[in-house]
């Protein structure tokens, strides 16, 4: 399987990070759990601290006990997206805002709270559905666990919480969702005009 696109679109969410008007890479404090992203060759703002990406830190047991707690495994191409690199927020590229912050001891707290109690359980968990980004303002996007392939990979669902007995197939996997949404992005970058998937 190609990882280059989940790559990608991590490399490109974080490069858009930073505006003329507005410089996203900081966090509040209060945010922070440890010092391992907080970039020291910047000055504070106020209860803003300054932080910056790294090779990610989350360990393979991270992943493994959230495995255990949700009862399925995720994905081999989200757990080459949690080993890439770790960051507070990313710039939206597409309609898909991946769960953040993504950081040691952080992230699982936050993929749990949205397994487990983010979302009608009867809907999503009940039925073999583990969100993992939010679509837009309106839904949420699960690996639905019922459509294991040989690969380890899931079918992409895309839930929307206004017809919550409704699920519709939005990719058929974990990375060919990353494909798509960076060759839409690249295209968009071509032609002058990113219109977001």
């Amino acid at each position: 399987m190609n990882f280059d696109y989940i790559r990608k679109f991590v490399d490109f969410s974080i490069q858009n990070m930073t505006s003329p008007e507005f410089d996203s890479f900081y966090v509040s404090k209060s945010e922070i759990v440890d010092n391992l992203l907080v970039d020291e060759s910047r000055p504070e703002k106020g209860d803003m601290i300054p932080w910056q990406p790294s090779d990610s830190l989350i360990k393979d047991s991270e992943i493994e006990a959230l495995e255990s707690e949700i009862k399925h495994p995720l994905p081999n191409s989200f757990k080459q997206y949690l080993k890439y690199k770790n960051f507070y927020e990313l710039a939206p590229i597409s309609n898909v805002w991946m769960f953040t912050p993504l950081v040691p001891k952080e992230w699982k707290r936050v993929m749990l709270e949205n397994v487990f109690n983010g979302w009608p359980k009867e809907y999503l968990f009940n039925k073999g559905m583990i969100p993992f980004a939010n679509y837009s303002d309106w839904g949420i996007l699960c690996f639905d666990t019922n459509t294991k392939d040989k690969n380890g990979e899931y079918q992409i669902i895309r839930w929307d919480h206004e017809n919550e007995e409704e699920y519709e197939i939005f990719a058929n996997d974990f990375a060919d969702l990353m494909k798509a949404i960076v060759q839409n992005y690249e295209e968009g970058i071509r032609n002058g005009e990113v219109i977001f998937y």
